[in-house]
């Protein structure tokens, strides 16, 4: 079978450098691998933002989205269904068994598998859209759930519910599988899969993918820091700042993690890495459980959609899928998220030679150093300096850049604040802030 094996991990290859690394603009990347341009070679800046957050009842336990509102009038599925109606937002079938909803300009909300609703705003050109079509949105929803006696819970994790109290919603197979395969390891699985809180900020990054990949996950470590928002579990602190980011060191660290280019190389070509780290994860979206892609390449035939399936199955800190997806930071806060967003579009959108004075100036990412950040935040004396000067970049890209919008300098004053305001006095928002999203 090895030349089966070789045919499978040629196709692997070819749908990483396309799919997960290959946007419009990365001519150079898409020739290496023999194939075309799709669009034109410029690709400008975008970003978006994924907030996930737990609707929850006045006393602070969740409520399920069940679609029919029992005897005290709680269901989470009712009230995004009626405030959808009221603002003219579209319901349609989501694909893993409960509504979804899309508003007018081409964001989403859905439900995740513990009952957690995401919004998924559209892809923007610039800071200011991105606020303007986040806020609008989620204001209409929070205000819609208080009218019901409800809010809506913005921390890395449920911080009091216990893990026998809560449930799994989403009863696709693909879903099945993935809390099978945890279950395996212990019960961090079904705490991530049901009560943890993310923020992803997804990002289009002009240049050549490399630069921006490698600085992506050099920021990681920073961003746990400053962004830690889930110190407490079943009531008590745990003694993380990042009680979200140790479940993810913990979980499966086959498909977890973060990147560092070999010898510090800020060129280097990413897919290489990412191959390698898809054939050592184990699979559950498909054949038999406890085996490496790579071993089930020599056991029987694995065709593109077994592959891809594979491929979302990955959970890296930064995800490549065309964009970047920096999935490292708790669930915040609307002002904190956008805040957040800011600090990643000045780092990342601004010149060429900042993204790698990144890579070549902060410390090689490592499980152990994400570990620390997890665990310490920002009461690291290293990690507090490192995210000083990532605060510093990023507002030396918005000074320069046009990707924040008309508003630059209110940009930049929001960074200052958090500098200035938390970061310089150790305070990540887990220490500081309440729980409600708005």
């Amino acid at each position: 079978m090895p030349d089966v094996a070789a045919a499978a991990r040629a196709r692997l290859t070819e749908l990483v450098a396309r799919e997960c690394f290959a946007p419009a603009h990365s001519e150079p990347l898409l020739r290496r691998y023999g194939m075309g341009l799709a669009r034109g070679a410029t690709t400008p800046w975008s970003i978006g933002l994924e907030i996930e957050f737990m609707p929850i009842a006045a006393a602070g336990e969740p409520v399920w989205p069940t679609g029919s509102e029992g005897a005290d009038g709680l269901d989470s599925l009712v009230a995004v269904r009626a405030c959808a109606r009221r603002h003219g937002w579209v319901e349609h079938a989501g694909p893993y068994g409960l509504a979804a909803w899309q508003t007018p300009d081409g964001g989403w909300l859905t439900f995740e598998p513990g009952g957690q609703l995401e919004y998924a705003s559209p892809v923007c050109p610039d800071l200011d859209a991105l606020e303007q079509c986040t806020r609008g949105v989620l204001l209409r929803l929070g205000e819609d759930f208080a009218r019901r006696g409800l809010r809506l819970l913005a921390r890395g994790l449920d911080p009091r519910t216990p893990l026998c109290d809560t449930r799994r919603v989403l009863t696709a197979e693909r879903y099945l599988r993935q809390e099978q395969h945890y279950d395996r390891r212990g019960v961090e699985g079904r705490r991530m899969m049901r009560q943890s809180l993310a923020l992803h900020v997804n990002v289009g990054i002009p240049g050549l993918p490399a630069e921006g990949w490698w600085a992506a996950n050099a920021l990681v470590p920073a961003l746990v820091a400053i962004f830690a928002n889930s110190p407490r579990i079943d009531g008590q602190e745990s003694g993380w700042r990042s009680e979200r980011g140790r479940l993810w060191r913990r979980l499966d660290p086959s498909r977890t993690g973060a990147f560092a280019p070999r010898d510090g190389a800020v060129g280097a070509d990413p897919v290489p890495d990412y191959v390698d780290f898809a054939l050592q994860a184990e699979v559950f979206s498909f054949g038999l459980p406890g085996r490496t892609l790579q071993e089930h390449l020599h056991t029987g035939p694995v065709d593109d959609d077994d592959l891809r399936r594979h491929l979302s199955t990955l959970f890296p800190e930064v995800r490549p899928r065309g964009y970047l997806e920096l999935r490292c930071m708790d669930a915040l806060p609307l002002n904190e998220a956008l805040t957040a967003a800011a600090l990643v579009t000045g780092v990342l959108s601004s010149f060429p030679s900042l993204r790698r004075r990144v890579v070549r100036e902060l410390p090689p990412v490592s499980a152990q150093r994400l570990s620390q950040a997890a665990r310490c935040g920002l009461t690291d004396g290293d990690l507090r300096a490192e995210a000083e000067q990532v605060i510093v970049w990023a507002i030396e890209g918005l000074s320069d850049d046009g990707a924040a919008g008309s508003s630059s300098q209110r940009w930049i004053e929001r960074l200052d604040q958090l500098l200035h305001g938390a970061v310089r006095r150790g305070l990540d928002p887990g220490a500081r802030l309440a729980d409600d999203l708005l």
